[in-house]
């Protein structure tokens, strides 16, 4: 299938990088609101969900760009029909979401025909690189594969490494009572140790969405000095207030 016309900003950053989330949160993000859709998604809504400060912000984030959540916090009608929707009718739902949502990053790229390079290239041309990067292909060819879109071989691939056993729109709900259900582990909100990992990778998901002028395209070497130079900025600021 074909995704319409190029949209003018392909090759520009756009408002918002598109989503990285690890699927297995989306996941948990969608049965959640299944039993109680909230008026608002606000500070006390997150914190029933246990999410950490970092995954917080990537899940609101998601939830923007896929237009299932609008300035105010609040979900949106699309939310509200992704959630009222039967089974045999959530599929089209989300095919559309996903459509409309990604439009501006794929543009005319016919994905039953993309290899994994050319639908790579469509998130770089976005700003998304490196680890961010992948993490952007690989959330979206699971929403593609849940949604039923068609994709080439090379993607359908792509699409199985990684994966959670189960998916949004096919997984069977556990017989087994929730109290029975174990709890699923949440990583720590700051690393304790990043001893024998690039810290800057550890830095990215939190630099790129509270410092907007932080482009992880830089070196290693700008990132440091750039971050060194902010926090001095930032410290000094606050001295004086």
């Amino acid at each position: 299938m074909r995704w319409g016309t190029m949209a003018k900003n392909r090759g520009k950053r756009l408002d918002r990088l598109p989503p990285y989330l690890t699927y297995s949160t989306w996941l948990k993000l969608l049965e959640a609101v299944e039993e109680y859709l909230p008026p608002q998604f606000d500070k006390s809504y997150w914190d029933g969900m246990k999410f950490s400060g970092s995954t917080r912000t990537t899940v609101k984030g998601t939830l923007v760009f896929l237009k299932l959540l609008d300035s105010d916090n609040k979900p949106t009608d699309r939310l509200q029909r992704l959630v009222d929707c039967k089974e045999n009718e959530r599929r089209a739902e989300l095919k559309t979401i996903i459509q409309e949502a990604y439009k501006p990053v794929l543009g005319e790229l016919n994905l039953e025909r993309a290899t994994v390079g050319q639908l790579e290239q469509c998130f770089r041309d976005c700003g998304a690189k490196g680890n961010i990067g992948d993490k952007c292909v690989s959330f979206f060819l699971a929403l593609a594969k849940d949604a039923g879109i068609a994709l080439s071989p090379h993607l359908e691939a792509k699409s199985r490494l990684g994966r959670a056993p189960k998916t949004a729109i096919t997984r069977e709900r556990s017989k087994r009572p929730k109290a029975e259900m174990p709890p699923e582990p949440e990583p720590p909100e700051v690393p304790q140790s990043t001893k024998g990992v690039p810290w800057t990778e550890l830095l990215e998901e939190l630099l790129l969405q509270d410092f907007p002028d932080f482009d992880h395209s830089w070196s290693e070497d700008v990132k440091i000095k750039w971050l060194i130079r902010e926090l001095i900025r930032r410290a000094s600021s606050k001295k004086v207030t």
